[in-house]
């Protein structure tokens, strides 16, 4: 068997174990009481947290807020910032989550920690000043902590086409993504698995995590349009 289809194999059982183990074991775990709604994570709930959460954040971070209009690899957004992803008709290269609509905002906090919960590359996006999206890149630790903290999710897999570019070589591979769902009326929180590839072709798992609003969010989205 290919070395790639090995590496796969090992992954998907690792990973399938424990998100199984943990979803027999949320039943027993909640016996008597109802899972917890799926309201947001710490501070920042959909559809209730406004705008000034921003505020709280500078002086936390200890941060400063400046304008994005041009979008930014990765490795080039500096720390002790938020980033107000603004965006500017006139700029070539805009950023991926720039919106037109004038009563939308997104923020990018960047890296945020609290309560043994790590975001990595979190963005908040509101809409009249109410967040109605919170999304992030999470470790593995806490998608295994995400049934015993809203309960068992409906998972299902899709499988995607996933390019790999690098100097002098172009591939592309048919990828299984792995999506766990949560909802609690409007509120939808997803969690997903993700394949990619870095710039020598080699294979890592990305796990990331959002939780919205779908009215607020579809407005916000409607409104960008």
């Amino acid at each position: 068997m290919p070395e790639r289809s090995i590496e796969l194999n090992q992954f998907v059982t690792s990973t399938m174990k424990t998100l199984v183990c943990l979803l027999l074991l949320a039943p027993i775990c909640l016996v008597g009481q109802r899972p917890p709604k799926v309201e947001g994570l710490g501070k920042f709930k959909p559809g209730s947290t406004t705008v000034d959460v921003i505020d709280e954040l500078t002086k936390e971070l200890n941060a400063k807020v400046v304008e994005q209009k041009a979008f930014l690899a990765e490795k080039d957004f500096e720390k002790g910032k938020i980033y107000k992803v603004v965006y500017d008709p006139s700029e070539a290269n805009k950023p991926s989550r720039a919106s037109k609509c004038a009563q939308s905002k997104v923020y990018r906090v960047g890296d945020y920690s609290f309560s043994g919960v790590n975001l990595k590359e979190a963005y908040l996006t509101f809409h009249n000043d109410v967040l109605v999206e919170l999304e992030a890149k999470i470790t593995p630790d806490i998608l295994e902590a995400m049934p015993s903290r809203y309960g068992a999710p409906q998972s299902t897999i899709e499988e995607r086409e996933v390019e790999c570019s690098g100097p002098g070589k172009k591939e592309k591979f048919q990828e299984k993504f792995f999506i766990y769902t949560w909802k609690n009326d409007d509120i939808e929180a997803k969690s997903v698995i993700e394949p990619t590839y870095d710039d020598n072709c080699k294979r890592q798992f990305v796990r990331s995590f959002s939780v919205k609003t779908a009215k607020g969010y579809n407005a916000h989205a409607d409104c960008g349009r």
